[in-house]
């Protein structure tokens, strides 16, 4: 065979297998695209065989005027009682047990002693109103006399459920700071009843009276025998501030029978949030010890904002809250 005619086999013999491998590509191909369209067409089919779940909505209540016709089919449309099987009861039946709920010991009220509460110096304003509109426990007021809002806040606290009683201003032995109509041993046993007797009529709805300052007034017993001598008049009965060790009214009171207590505690001589918690401690222990006890704060928005959150603390505690009325009239 010569060079052209081999040369001619061999590219005729090339020529066939490149035919042979795209006729096998073009067949791939197009079982390749058959495939993928038979897989289409079998996944709709099956799709098409889902049956979508829709929920079951209560028939709506029939209209009391439903005609009779239509209530007939309803009855025959109805299902049949399901069968129980004998010792069993239905579904509708089988009641609940009732869930009782899990109390927590609680302390008895009192077990643990009364404590009366006393803020003083109402008067100045009414600002702190708000707070005491969210206190829900027994509170005395000592409202001072002559003062801007001195009937307003007597009225307002007392429409709030505080037992209200007067903060007679009385001499100190600094006589620094004192109010107007201040009561000083220097006055007459006039003078001194017609004082009480004006900032009663000032301070309305009071139930007693306790001393602003009086350090030198508390002391003498000639002054308070005399402002005794009214209180007895108006049945109203006496707290003592307690600020000087040299006071004569609890002797006084108890031969005058004048109604009468002491206060054991001062909860807020600092603005410290500690400090004052630190007071209602030791007010706590006096209570537990005597039975009672009586802490005297002041008309300040932080002692205010403190007792709302210890006084239900101590009432959970297993102590009394009480007004000082409830004291001094046992």
């Amino acid at each position: 065979m010569t060079r052209r005619k081999r040369r001619a086999a061999l590219f005729a013999k090339g020529k066939g297998y490149r035919i042979a491998v795209e006729i096998i590509l073009i067949i791939a191909i197009l079982e390749g695209t058959f495939f993928i369209i038979n897989h289409y067409r079998e996944t709709r089919r099956k799709a098409a065989k889902i049956e979508v779940v829709k929920p079951k909505l209560a028939p709506a209540k029939a209209a009391t005027a439903r005609p009779q016709a239509r209530i007939a089919k309803a009855k025959s449309l109805s299902r049949p009682k399901p069968k129980i099987e004998p010792g069993l009861k239905p579904a509708a039946a089988l009641k609940p047990k009732a869930v009782i709920p899990v109390k927590k010991p609680s302390v008895p009220a009192g077990s643990e002693g009364k404590i009366a509460i006393v803020l003083d110096d109402w008067g100045y304003s009414l600002n702190n109103m708000r707070i005491v509109d969210e206190i829900k426990f027994p509170i005395t007021a000592a409202v001072l006399p002559n003062l801007k809002y001195s009937a307003e806040a007597a009225g307002q606290l007392h429409k709030r459920g505080f037992e209200i009683i007067l903060h007679l201003p009385m001499e100190s032995q600094s006589k620094l700071g004192m109010e107007k109509n201040t009561i000083l041993t220097s006055m007459s046993e006039g003078e001194i009843r017609a004082i009480i007797e004006q900032g009663l009529e000032n301070v309305i709805y009071a139930r007693g009276v306790n001393n602003h300052m009086g350090s030198k007034a508390t002391a003498d017993r000639r002054v308070m025998e005399e402002a005794f001598g009214e209180l007895n008049d108006k049945g109203l009965y006496f707290l003592d501030s307690a600020v000087t060790a040299d006071s004569v009214s609890s002797d006084l009171a108890r031969r005058m029978n004048v109604p009468f207590i002491k206060r054991d505690v001062f909860l807020d001589n600092r603005s410290d949030p500690e400090y004052i918690r630190g007071q209602f401690n030791k007010l706590k222990k006096v209570a537990k010890k005597n039975g009672f006890a009586v802490g005297i704060g002041h008309d300040r928005t932080m002692t205010l904002e403190i007792l709302k959150e210890v006084m239900p603390e101590l009432e959970e505690e297993g102590y009394s809250l009480v007004f000082v009325s409830e004291l001094v009239e046992k």
